[in-house]
């Protein structure tokens, strides 16, 4: 059977297009775009161990482009993420750990990024799912951000799961990721000044019209 051909696929927003390569999706899966989010269900991102196995992981790293629309201009990048853990035993543990990145693809040195962190501790070990949630952020406004275009986003994630075998009875550390969801802040644009002065000059102009046409 042959092999499928990697594509870019290009995902149409209102004030940005988001493009992404779905060959490297990896444990993410495919995106959808609503508003100004774009988010992820992931069904298989997960890490489990029992009954003192180990330190057991999973891990993934997408890249995004997004290219504003026209009169737009980026003002931020947040990203949330939610998923589930259960643990049993006094030894087991649980991790939610990663990282979001974000460069000027024009500029690509001037790279910012923020840990991803989650909101609570991961830390009830009675047998029961427990909902986790966690948050990153990075402003693009001003200084080098002001002519940006077109921008990478990196969302680096990794999960872990720990069970001691020193623990007496049966042992469990289990987490999911079951959602991930990317807002891209914009701003409407700011006219250069040569734009102001023909906006002006525009307007001075249409009132001169109708002037003259009260006049007849």
């Amino acid at each position: 059977m042959p092999l499928a051909q990697a594509a870019t696929v290009k995902l149409d927003g209102v004030a940005f297009d988001v493009y992404y390569d779905d060959a490297l999706l990896g444990l993410f899966g495919a995106p959808t775009i609503s508003g100004d989010v774009l988010f992820f269900t992931p069904t298989t991102f997960k890490a489990e161990s029992l009954n003192g196995l180990g330190v057991s992981t999973a891990n993934a790293t997408l890249n995004l482009r997004v290219e504003l629309a026209a009169g737009y201009d980026f003002s931020f990048i947040s990203l949330v993420e939610s998923g589930d853990y259960l643990m049993r035993g006094a030894s087991s543990e649980v991790d939610v750990l990663g990282q979001l990145r974000v460069f000027d693809l024009a500029a690509p040195l001037a790279t910012v990024s923020d840990g991803i962190v989650a909101s609570a501790p991961l830390n009830l070990r009675d047998g029961v799912n427990h909902n986790w949630d966690a948050s990153a952020g990075i402003g693009l406004t001003g200084g080098p951000w002001r002519d940006t275009r077109s921008i990478n986003v990196t969302i680096e994630n990794l999960l872990g799961a720990y069970t001691d075998g020193a623990d007496a009875g049966r042992k469990q550390a289990f987490v999911e990721k079951k959602f991930v969801g990317l807002s891209v802040g914009v701003i409407p644009a700011v006219p250069e000044p040569k734009s102001y002065a023909l906006m002006l000059a525009g307007l001075g102009m249409l009132g001169l019209v109708a002037r003259r046409r009260a006049g007849r």
